[in-house]
């Protein structure tokens, strides 16, 4: 069985929610930090959204930056839903 690191794109590791400004990036924002920390470039972390906002809201970035994220993170991920091949639906 072939490895997704036996393949030359990295895994896509998505978080989606309605419009991406709120909840996709406060779960993204930690995940691409961790995979920093553990120094793994064949993960990629995207957020998404099914109907996406302009912007994320300002109060989640304070409360980003508050926790230590980089809420500039989020922003640099900002990937329509539809980009993603399988896509699990938060509550």
């Amino acid at each position: 069985m072939e490895s997704h690191t036996d393949t030359l794109d990295p895994l896509r590791f998505g978080f989606v929610c309605v419009d991406n400004a709120c909840r996709s990036q406060i779960a993204a924002a930690p995940a691409e930090t961790q995979l920093q920390v553990r120094n793994r470039a064949d993960i990629e972390v995207v957020s998404g959204g099914t109907d996406p906002a302009e912007a994320i809201r300002m109060s989640i970035i304070e409360v980003m930056r508050e926790k230590g994220d980089d809420p500039s993170i989020g922003r640099r991920h900002r990937s329509p839903a539809t980009r993603l091949r399988c896509v699990i639906p938060s509550s």
